[in-house]
């Protein structure tokens, strides 16, 4: 795989990626059609009827996943082209162009997220900005599915054999996404990790599953006084 300097300075990293996609859109679901792995496990920790955020939704598979299980599902997306199919599969949900960046909802809006290798796009230094958000839309006991394409760290542009496109990928080791993870005030839950198959980004699949880390009960503070207690 040839390796490439991301172009910071000439073309913004958004744009690459949004019009990846927006090319990528029309047979994106016929071949990666199938649900997030270990999704089910991050349902169990939902309450029911929950309020999700699908970040980086794509055609929509998981939202629709999701909306069968009888959660209320948001699905954004940096491409109008992937907005559009996932509206095809799931009409009358509602989805969004957005930025994970700068998520436009409410603090405590959400009782989960997930975030399906929708992460690996954006800038290393911009990650915990997205992270930050994450757990600013979650609710205090909020859970969050995270995937991480996973080897020697690197920011570059890829692309997959059949597809004369590149586009940006920031690739972390497992350490690193731990540490963004923990910044972020999150707490690990799980962790997986699968090798890839043939027709994926040619790195290992990293899925954490995490909550907001509980603060520490803070000791009441005893007044000292002149007089010893009998």
């Amino acid at each position: 795989m040839r390796r490439k300097k991301p172009r910071r300075a000439s073309v913004p990293i958004q744009r690459i990626v949004r019009s990846y996609y927006n090319r990528d859109a029309k047979d994106y679901r016929s071949r990666f059609g199938k649900p997030a792995q270990h999704l089910e496990l991050f349902a169990r920790h939902l309450p029911p009827n929950a309020r999700v955020l699908d970040a980086g939704c794509g055609p929509g598979v998981n939202l629709e996943w999701l909306r069968n299980q009888g959660h209320r599902v948001i699905g954004v997306d940096l491409s109008q082209k992937m907005l559009k199919t996932a509206l095809r599969f799931n009409s009358g949900e509602r989805v969004a162009q957005m930025d994970l960046q700068q998520l436009g909802f409410k603090n405590s809006r959400f009782d989960g997220i997930v975030a399906a290798f929708s992460l690996i796009h954006i800038p290393r230094e911009n990650l915990s900005r997205a992270l930050n958000e994450f757990s600013r839309v979650l609710t205090p006991k909020g859970i969050a599915h995270v995937s991480f394409q996973e080897g020697k760290g690197g920011e570059r542009f890829v692309k997959r054999t059949s597809d004369p496109h590149s586009v940006y990928m920031n690739v972390l080791s497992r350490s690193q996404s731990q540490n963004a993870l923990k910044n972020a005030g999150f707490e690990i839950v799980a962790t997986f990790v699968r090798k890839p198959r043939r027709g994926e980004w040619p790195f290992d699949k990293r899925t954490w599953l995490v909550r907001k880390a509980r603060r520490p009960t803070r000791t009441p503070r005893v007044k000292k006084t002149s007089k010893s207690l009998q």
